[in-house]
């Protein structure tokens, strides 16, 4: 049947345009006159059968001595891949003498040097496998920006409470430094605690970031989504920065400017600031919000962490020649402290790798 069929098309292509969709290459080879090949939905390749077989070769290529692959190759050049002082490549623009040119150009001397014909289906696994390698590429960034903006349009409340608070603590801070005060005891009173209602809103909007994609329980519908567990641990990531250490960052400037100190010179102690309240705001709520999935965990989180905060400055005035204490100055605690909470955030996140296994 399938021979009748090609026979079939061979005898009507005299005064018809055929158009065959196969994935039998090696069939299609026998009679198609004309190739297409479509990535994403798009052509990117149409010509006659005759020109793409002769401008396809596969390159084997003998060194006089092991070369490392550069950075900087033709494009036409694919699958470019070097074992000790050989080279092998697929080009798809092949002229003889001026491929063996760039070789001799790009690796050094050439000892021996060979050009294969290939197959129609060895062709399109080469565009195939170049089409993948750059999606792969793009969609690493693609996806990071996709999660990024999801979690912008799902916590839209928490990043606009956490903005409109940093804007409020910006506009009335300058009142503190002359110690002015209101009439009303109300707004004296709601200054006096800002500050702290600010760190507050941050580790609300930190915890409800990484709890946008839960990673406690079994049933989170992100686990059937193709996300690559680091891909949305880095898209939290720039989550965090731009809605609170950038916010930050340029407030802190402002105020700077305002103050008239000088700025760039107080960008290394600005950045030196964040570099702290990463440490002791943005891990620590990291970590409640990825080993929780509501609102009621992480408030027992915090509970449990305060509870021992209080403890162990309960025990630091009981026994004060102890080392027990949250103001010890010992800096392994530091270095504990930290290295636990990395480790339970990446943890977290890779157990809960995802169909795509990454």
């Amino acid at each position: 049947m399938r021979d009748e069929l090609g026979k079939a098309l061979v005898n009507r292509s005299g005064d018809s345009t055929i158009f065959l969709s196969s994935h039998d290459l090696a069939e299609m080879e026998g009679f198609a006159t004309h190739v297409m090949f479509l990535d994403a939905g798009r052509i990117k390749l149409c010509e006659e059968m005759s020109s793409l077989t002769a401008r396809f070769r596969e390159v084997a290529v003998t060194l006089a001595a092991p070369a490392p692959v550069p950075a900087n190759l033709p494009p036409t050049w694919m699958q470019v891949s070097a074992n000790d002082s050989i080279v092998r490549l697929v080009d798809s623009a092949f002229d003889a003498e001026g491929t063996l040119a760039e070789l001799s150009r790009r690796f050094g001397p050439v000892q021996n040097v060979t050009f294969a014909p290939m197959t129609l289906r060895a062709i399109f696994l080469a565009l195939g496998r170049a089409a993948r390698s750059r999606l792969e590429r793009e969609w690493v960034m693609s996806q990071i920006l996709h999660i990024f903006r999801k979690d912008a349009r799902h916590h839209w409340p928490e990043i606009l409470i956490s903005l409109a608070l940093l804007v409020v603590y910006a506009t009335l801070q300058p009142r503190t430094w002359t110690e002015q005060h209101y009439n009303r005891a109300f707004l004296d009173t709601f200054i006096h605690y800002l500050p702290g209602i600010l760190i507050l809103s941050w580790v609300f909007l930190i915890v409800r970031i990484v709890q946008g994609e839960t990673l406690v329980g079994d049933r989170q519908f992100w686990i059937t989504r193709p996300y690559v567990w680091h891909r949305l641990l880095a898209a939290k990531l720039l989550s965090v920065f731009v809605f609170f250490n950038l916010p930050l960052f340029i407030v802190q400037t402002v105020l700077l400017y305002v103050a008239k100190f000088p700025v760039m010179s107080s960008i290394p102690g600005l950045l030196y600031v964040h570099a702290l309240f990463v440490f002791a705001l943005v891990l620590p709520s990291f970590t409640i919000g990825s080993v929780t999935s509501g609102i009621g965990q992480t408030a027992l989180a915090l509970l449990i962490v305060c509870v021992v905060l209080v403890g162990f400055a309960y025990l630091s005035t009981v026994l004060p020649d102890s080392d027990v204490g949250i103001d010890s100055p010992d800096t392994e605690y530091a270095l504990l402290y930290g290295a636990t909470c990395v480790a339970v955030i990446l943890l977290q996140y890779n157990h809960r790798r995802t169909l795509a296994r990454g």
